[in-house]
């Protein structure tokens, strides 16, 4: 059974709906980041599966654990605007990789989504 997001993917892919509906879903989403290894709580861990398109390093996250599949043995549950408000600069967003319902966002439009809304790049607060 497809997500409310994966079906307005799938609307906005079609043509059936305007991509910007998707975009407006993104920071509610729930996006599963799959990770190279164990990951705790505060992100600890956290190595996730990066893609080049054409020498931009992509992060691939999934909308479900059924489209993670064998990609890796480890992930984390975020929301959209978590995962877009720890993505370093220069690095793009490939949703749902190898599946129909999917899209690519490319750095620059990482760098606006985050300026809509209003937050800088956050990372994890370093042990004490």
């Amino acid at each position: 059974m497809a997500t409310e997001f994966e079906q307005a993917i799938a609307r906005a892919t079609s043509g059936d709906d305007d991509g910007r509906i998707v975009m407006g879903m993104l920071p509610g989403a729930t996006l599963i980041v799959p990770s190279q290894s164990p990951v705790a709580a505060d992100f600890e861990g956290l190595s996730p599966i990066l893609f080049d398109r054409d020498g931009v390093p992509m992060l691939a996250v999934y909308t479900s654990w059924q489209r993670v599949g064998s990609v890796a043995s480890y992930a984390m549950t975020m929301t959209g605007e978590q995962v877009l408000s720890r993505m370093p600069p220069g690095v793009g967003l490939v949703v749902n990789p190898g599946h129909a319902e999917g899209f690519e966002m490319p750095p620059e439009g990482i760098v606006k989504m985050r300026a809509d809304l209003g937050s800088a790049p956050q990372r994890p607060a370093p042990p004490e």
